[in-house]
């Protein structure tokens, strides 16, 4: 069964701050080049996105919170998401280095 890719508002705050911080810190080209490969990896939740382990702190009740990372070594972004019917919802993307989220900060 495929599956829809949607963000969710706070998803999106969180691509624009990435992408912001880009613009500022290395260079749009650098923004773009890191989205199309963020794209790029979404789609392929299209197909068994729950071949993608689950987020154990977070897990609530009746929702299971699953993580996907992209990137490499030092650069690596977490994307959480949740799947619901036949949508999966990125729920939050965030650089691996920073705390671990908390279910409220979903």
């Amino acid at each position: 069964m495929p599956y829809f890719v949607r963000f969710t508002g706070k998803a999106q705050t969180d691509l624009d701050g990435i992408l912001t911080w880009f613009g500022s810190q290395r260079s749009r080209a650098a923004g773009e080049r890191w989205f199309d490969g963020l794209e790029r990896l979404t789609e392929t939740l299209t197909v068994r996105p729950d071949r993608c382990p689950a987020v154990f702190s977070i897990v609530e009740a009746g929702r299971t919170v699953r993580e996907l990372l992209y990137g490499r070594g030092r650069v690596r972004y977490r994307l959480l998401f949740a799947i619901k019917g036949e949508t999966v919802w990125i729920l939050r993307v965030y650089h691996s280095a920073r705390p671990d989220l908390r279910p409220d900060d979903l």
